[in-house]
């Protein structure tokens, strides 16, 4: 859905009325269901920045391991996504950087020491063939 319509236009598509439209809207804002108004720009045609795609193992399970990496992510600016899986990485995430060392720099910026990872691997994106545009609409029963 296109961020930029206008209530009386959201209110169209989605058969209500204005008024009630927008109650929902903010109710749905202050339930933290919409969770922010963003625009998105494609970094790589203003500025020549390398994607890559990232699992990370970690040497344990303890909670302190977790909630150490999991800080360091949250505070790495080149961080874009950071994800908790199950299989065969601990994490997935996405990074950002000048170029493809950002791995490798990110690497040892999360665990200087070499005591939290006990494995990575990357991939790096070349081009991007579909973006997220929002989940599909269910059909009701």
């Amino acid at each position: 859905m296109d961020a930029r319509l206008t209530n009386q236009a959201l209110s169209e598509h989605v058969a209500l009325s204005a008024g009630a439209c927008l109650s929902r809207v903010r109710r749905l804002e202050s339930e933290g269901v919409i969770l922010c108004y963003r625009t998105e720009i494609e970094a790589t045609e203003i500025a020549a920045w390398v994607y890559v795609f990232g699992e990370i193992v970690l040497t344990g399970e303890g909670r302190k391991v977790r909630a150490n990496v999991e800080g360091a992510f949250r505070d790495d600016p080149f961080v874009l996504e950071a994800h908790q899986a199950a299989g065969r990485a601990d994490y997935l995430l996405v990074v950002a950087g000048p170029d493809v060392s950002a791995w490798p720099k990110f690497i040892e910026r999360i665990d200087p020491e070499g005591r939290l990872i006990a494995a990575s691997d990357a991939i790096v994106r070349v081009r991007q063939v579909k973006r997220f545009s929002g989940l599909p609409q269910l059909k009701q029963p």
